[in-house]
């Protein structure tokens, strides 16, 4: 990230993120245990790590490089396991970010916004047929 009062200096990149996500975890554990006690009548340890919760939120990452040993390539606004998703150049010159996370967002995005039945179809079936990545889906 860079520092323009002190160019070349290291910078503060964003919101504290493992902070903020243990946090979250915590409050989620906390309720949880608050819903088990009232019923049960009995009290929960809970044990929160910050390594754990960002490692959780590396999910998509992490995944894909422990099942297929390929580590992912940065892939800007687009999503290495979804199709399409991203930043996309519209006729007019301006740029539209949009994604489908599963295959009936595709579906509807195809026949209603795009107007297109033919690119529902079979051939488009999952995100692999969708990116060109494979030739058949799982």
């Amino acid at each position: 990230m860079r520092n323009h009062r002190c160019p070349g200096a290291p910078a503060k990149p964003g919101i504290p993120i493992a902070d903020t996500a243990t946090g979250l975890y915590a409050l989620s554990g906390i309720l949880a245990a608050l819903y088990d006690r009232a019923s049960t009548g009995q009290g929960t340890m809970l044990s929160i790590s910050m390594l754990d919760a960002v490692a959780e939120l590396m999910g998509f990452a992490i995944n894909q490089t422990m099942h297929s040993g390929v580590a992912p390539e940065p892939v800007g606004l687009g999503s290495p396991m979804v199709a399409p998703y991203g930043a996309y150049p519209t006729r007019d010159g301006a740029t539209v970010v949009l994604g489908t996370t599963n295959d009936s967002e595709w579906q509807r995005l195809a026949r209603t916004m795009l107007g297109r039945d033919d690119l529902a179809d079979n051939r488009y079936l999952c995100p692999k047929l969708r990116s060109g990545g494979g030739a058949r889906c799982p």
